[in-house]
């Protein structure tokens, strides 16, 4: 039958799993069957962390074509789910829907409950991906309800991890505070070994979001110590130098930022983290006012401007893709496309009621007027600031209203 399960350990791609899945494939022949689906489908899911994102989705088609064709439920529900897993990525959001749907009216029809868990929950991250908080929820209502009947340690966590995200992105902080904590203690109740990783992520996106840099520095103290080896440690760089830029810390940003800018960007592995990877660089690159590599993030990010830089299964969320453009664009005094890129994440943000992240474009939109200075430029700078200041103090970012206060000041 299908259970839904976390199909590997966050950054963590075991070899000899898929070594023996490979070996079982070849004994299983080539001609249609359940077993073999079942087989194509978790090696898919087993190369999650590989940096192998083709592999994956050709595997992952193949196995959802032949579960279809060979019509056994419980192999197409046990492929659905894999697929969820196997196909994250920001540029299958739409493929991921769509096997939510199916994967919920399979439920539906069998009587699953479990498998229905899998299907609300891949559309609770879909939808927040593509900036639809609103539906986001409602699904996460429906998992959340499901979760609580099935009396599951590792259900729940994931219901209250989804809930820490959307209260975070909101700028629900307190309550994002007890979430995240209750969600960690939920993860080590089920022995989940994703639970304190998990936890130092959340924790380092509330307190970016509140502009707590010292104390989002220290949750990522420590993150996958011992396992620098592994290609998922690249965000624990990227983030290392985002902080410090946020601290105002030049030459430790640099160092950090340097270690992966190398060969245009190449090592960074398109696993689940990328894209969150590559927003915070967006930023740190920004600071360093490094417009060579912002040409090439922006080349890198471009395909993903309608998303939201949404990560690990939901767990975290930063807001529009546009923002991280507006950001690179101003670098490389794209001042056009900076505005429509900071126009659409005004929006995005804005619908989503990210207000922590609408706080920030609201600045980073005035600081690029400010830079541009056209005709027109001061005044409108002067507006996107007093937006972002009455906002932010009402949501206790003090950082980020210093920063928009400074600059309201110079402006006259």
């Amino acid at each position: 039958g299908w259970r839904w399960t976390p199909w590997a350990e966050i950054g963590v791609f075991d070899r000899q799993l898929v070594a023996l899945l490979e070996e079982a494939l070849k004994a299983a022949g080539h001609a249609d069957s359940p077993l073999r689906a079942r087989l194509l489908a978790a090696l898919a899911a087993q190369l999650f962390w590989a940096d192998a994102p083709r592999r994956r989705r050709t595997l992952g088609q193949r196995a959802l074509e032949m579960a279809r064709r060979v019509a056994d439920a419980d192999a197409l529900g046990y492929v659905l789910n894999a697929c969820s897993y196997a196909l994250y990525s920001p540029e299958l959001v739409e493929e991921r829907l769509t096997i939510g749907t199916e994967i919920v009216g399979l439920a539906r029809t069998t009587g699953a409950s479990t498998l229905a868990l899998t299907g609300h929950f891949v559309l609770m991250t879909g939808w927040l991906e593509r900036g639809s908080t609103e539906r986001a929820q409602q699904e996460l209502d429906i998992f959340d309800r499901l979760a609580g009947a099935s009396h599951q340690p590792l259900y729940r966590w994931y219901a209250t991890e989804a809930r820490a995200a959307l209260a975070t992105v909101s700028g629900r902080f307190e309550e994002a505070e007890g979430l995240v904590g209750l969600a960690r203690d939920m993860g080590r109740r089920a022995q989940q070994p994703d639970a304190e990783i998990a936890y130092r992520g959340q924790l380092v996106t509330l307190r970016t979001a509140v502009g707590r840099i010292p104390e989002a520095q220290a949750a990522l103290d420590g993150m996958l110590a011992g396992h620098e080896d592994l290609p998922a440690y690249t965000t624990v760089i990227a983030l290392r130098g985002f902080l410090h830029s946020e601290a105002g810390r030049v030459t430790d940003a640099r160092g950090e930022f340097e270690r992966l800018a190398g060969n245009d960007f190449r090592a960074l592995p398109r696993d689940p983290t990328w894209l969150g990877c590559v927003a915070v660089l967006a930023e740190t690159c920004a600071f360093l006012g490094d417009a060579e590599r912002a040409a090439r993030l922006y080349r890198i990010l471009r395909p993903c401007a309608d998303r939201t830089v949404t990560t690990l299964a939901g767990s975290t969320c930063l807001g529009s893709v546009a923002h991280y453009l507006g950001v690179l664009a101003v670098t490389m005094r794209r001042w056009n496309d900076a505005e429509a890129h900071f126009e659409a994440a005004v929006r995005v943000n804005g619908a989503m009621g990210a207000r922590p992240w609408l706080v920030r474009t609201h600045c980073a939109y005035a600081d690029m007027l400010a830079s541009r200075s056209a005709t027109g430029d001061r005044e409108r700078a002067l507006q996107q600031l007093s937006v972002a200041i009455t906002a932010g103090r009402e949501l206790g970012i003090h950082t980020q209203v210093a920063r928009a206060d400074d600059l309201q000041r110079r402006l006259g």
